[in-house]
């Protein structure tokens, strides 16, 4: 069971990494509308103010983070998004929060510096379009996946991912922001 929720996890996180590849290719480096956006609502927690709205440079080597993932979003917040009991797993890079009964789960992932190198670009050149949507009030500067369940964010020169899907649905763009802002404020903590 436990294979095959980390096999799940993993090829969740490697589509939505795809994704991004893919989407960052297709914009080819056109903004639209500037596309900053600040979360309404309830915050786990907070950031801070973001170095790229205050004109920081995405142009540098993206490290490694160490953190562990599974300090940045506890289980109690898995569980309060997904609405059922979780079980915690770690893998490397990548900690998952996995419910039965509704197909719950999510994964919160420090990227390797590869990987962060598209976010960096994105933000440095501002290239969303579409579903991607820049939020600077979250780590260092982020991208969100409207409607996908999906943030991707830098602080401290590295990247990190939470996604999370409750069944077939996504939680809400708001609830994602939320607890991706809580991981980013816990790891610069």
């Amino acid at each position: 069971m436990k294979t095959t929720v980390w096999t799940t996890a993993v090829s969740k996180t490697a589509l939505w990494i795809g994704f991004l590849v893919v989407a960052l290719t297709a914009c080819g480096g056109a903004g639209s509308d500037n596309g900053k956006a600040v979360a309404p609502g309830a915050d786990l927690g907070s950031g801070g103010p973001a170095s790229v709205a205050s004109g920081g440079s995405f142009d540098g080597e993206p490290v490694q983070l160490t953190v562990d993932p599974c300090e940045l979003v506890t289980q109690a917040e898995a569980e309060q998004v997904i609405g059922l009991p979780v079980t915690q797993g770690l893998n490397g890079t990548v900690c998952t929060y996995v419910a039965t009964g509704n197909g719950g789960l999510i994964a919160v992932e420090t990227q390797a510096p590869a990987f962060c190198e598209l976010l960096f670009l994105a933000l440095d050149q501002n290239m969303f379009g579409g579903d991607q949507v820049r939020v600077d009030d979250v780590g260092d500067g982020a991208m969100l996946v409207k409607g996908n369940g999906n943030v991707q964010f830098v602080v401290d020169g590295g990247c990190i991912s939470v996604e999370a899907s409750v069944g077939d649905k996504s939680p809400p763009d708001d609830t994602m922001l939320s607890l991706a802002r809580t991981a980013a404020s816990r790891a610069t903590g």
